[in-house]
């Protein structure tokens, strides 16, 4: 996300809207955000007509993790401004990062559009793209991130995703070792070619692989955070361990055949599930 603009755009523009803005632009570059919250609204209160200002505010408060506020900042500033590049690819990043997917994926286009060698936002598009079931024009988006940069990581794992769901598993496995290549540690790429694995029957490297989606889920919220240390599968008499349902009930009802594996290992089990399936847990697991 760029940093917030200078928005001293006028000599006309109140001495206690520069003041604000100064303090917003502090506070952003020390990492008070929501401190730039209440400067930049401030100076958006006093000068509405100034576009930068409501840009500036909008990009605190993403930083600030309160993407959805930040959608009617930045489509004002989009609106004033609607050649301005930073405005429209940071109202797409606020209708991402807050669930509206269907909503940023045209923004992100529009993005694209105003900057044609901007890789990021032809890769977002083409997730999103892919995401909604649409491999093929995944695929051209992802192609034009590539053509920009043909090393990003980001880009080559989402082009691996849609290649593969065209059924060009070979091409999509190169894309996975490719961003790997230009990434060692991303952990995206290292969880999308286990699950290529797993899918083609490599199931040792498959499932060593398949630890990186902690990284992953975490990034997307889907990963609970517990105090206690995590079990590395070693026996566990006397102590309580519980197995928790990381994903969906597909892999709740596909993995709960190994609970008696983890029991006869020692201690006690507490299992965890769906709602809808502690009935046939409960009746099958009852010592769990």
């Amino acid at each position: 996300m760029p940093k917030a603009p200078d928005a001293r755009q006028k000599p006309t523009i109140p001495a206690s809207v520069h003041s604000a803005i100064s303090i917003g632009r502090k506070a952003l570059d020390q990492g008070r955000f929501d401190d730039a919250v209440r400067a930049f609204r401030k100076a958006a209160v006093l000068a509405p007509a100034q576009g930068p200002i409501h840009y500036a505010l909008g990009v605190a408060l993403i930083k600030a993790d309160r993407p959805a506020e930040a959608i009617d900042s930045l489509r004002r500033a989009r609106d004033m401004a609607p050649q301005e590049f930073d405005s429209q690819l940071a109202l797409a990043d606020a209708f991402y990062l807050s669930g509206h997917h269907a909503h940023a994926l045209p923004e992100y286009l529009r993005a694209g559009s105003l900057r044609p060698d901007h890789a990021s936002a032809w890769s977002n598009a083409g997730a999103l793209f892919r995401e909604a079931g649409r491999p093929e024009l995944a695929l051209t988006a992802l192609q034009r991130a590539l053509k920009v940069e043909p090393t990003n990581a980001s880009a080559l794992c989402n082009s691996a995703l849609a290649l593969h769901d065209l059924g060009e598993f070979g091409a999509a496995r190169d894309h996975v070792e490719l961003a790997l290549h230009s990434r060692p540690d991303y952990p995206e790429a290292k969880w999308n070619r286990a699950l290529l694995d797993l899918l083609h029957g490599d199931f040792a490297r498959g499932w060593e692989g398949h630890e990186f989606r902690t990284v992953q889920l975490a990034k997307l919220g889907g990963l609970r955070s517990f105090p206690q240390q995590r079990w590395n599968g070693e026996r566990f008499d006397g102590k309580r361990l519980l197995l928790w349902p990381e994903q969906g009930m597909g892999d709740q009802l596909q993995f709960a055949r190994f609970i008696p594996r983890v029991k006869a290992l020692g201690g006690t089990v507490v299992l965890g599930c769906n709602s809808g399936l502690v009935s046939l847990f409960k009746a099958n697991f009852p010592d769990a």
